[in-house]
């Protein structure tokens, strides 16, 4: 069995094939203001709790103009996507599916979200707004 997974009874109202329970839904959000154009910043940063994964399930970001949004875990890059003017200023960074198929994150581990604005000084100042979304299912270890 998969973690995340009961071998055929309920535990908190899980099903056979459905999450153990207890879990926690992760829904953080942030904005930030004014980022002048080329800076580079970290729109979001969640360690996971101790004793605890989390199954990363997606992550949103967007803002007021073109940029670059990086998702990062324990350093390493786990998703590069960018905005273009012809395109929707939002991206969705997947991870998806249900817990059971998620992207897994151990305990202690740290998702950093970042941002580069590549906003021209011939849209205004240069200055953009953005934010981001982070959101899973985190479960206590162990069970």
């Amino acid at each position: 069995m998969g973690y995340g997974q009961s071998g055929g009874s309920t535990t908190g109202g899980g099903t056979p094939s459905g999450p153990i329970l207890p879990a926690a839904y992760i829904n953080e959000f942030v904005q930030v203001a004014d980022v002048s154009q080329g800076d580079e910043l970290v729109l979001l940063t969640y360690v996971v709790p101790v004793d605890h994964i989390l199954y990363l399930q997606r992550i949103v970001t967007g803002g007021t103009h073109v940029a670059e949004y990086r998702v990062e875990v324990e350093g390493g890059i786990e998703s590069l996507l960018r905005t273009h003017f012809a395109s929707p200023l939002h991206v969705t960074h997947e991870f998806f599916g249900d817990p059971n198929t998620a992207y897994p994150i151990d305990h202690n581990q740290t998702i950093e979200i970042f941002v580069r604005n590549y906003n021209q000084e011939t849209c205004g100042t240069g200055v953009a707004d953005f934010e981001a979304r982070l959101q899973g299912v985190l479960y206590p270890r162990g069970l």
